[in-house]
């Protein structure tokens, strides 16, 4: 799906990641529909999360980064 794309592809390259709502104002979309994205795509192995201090960062999993 397009979303998951988008996620991907402003993923693909950044090895920090992003945060939850850095992705959301990238893909264009709002905070509480990208957090759903994410799960989902945490359940299909996509991504992972990771806490640094206050903020939850978003990476691509080796799997992610082959669908790039």
């Amino acid at each position: 799906p397009v979303p998951v794309w988008r996620v991907v592809a402003t993923l693909h390259g950044a090895p920090d990641g992003d945060t939850v709502g850095g992705l959301a104002a990238a893909c264009l979309m709002q905070q509480p529909t990208m957090t759903k994205l994410l799960d989902r795509m945490v359940a299909d192995g996509l991504v992972g999360r990771r806490r640094t201090g206050r903020q939850t960062r978003i990476a691509l999993t080796p799997a992610g980064e082959r669908l790039a």
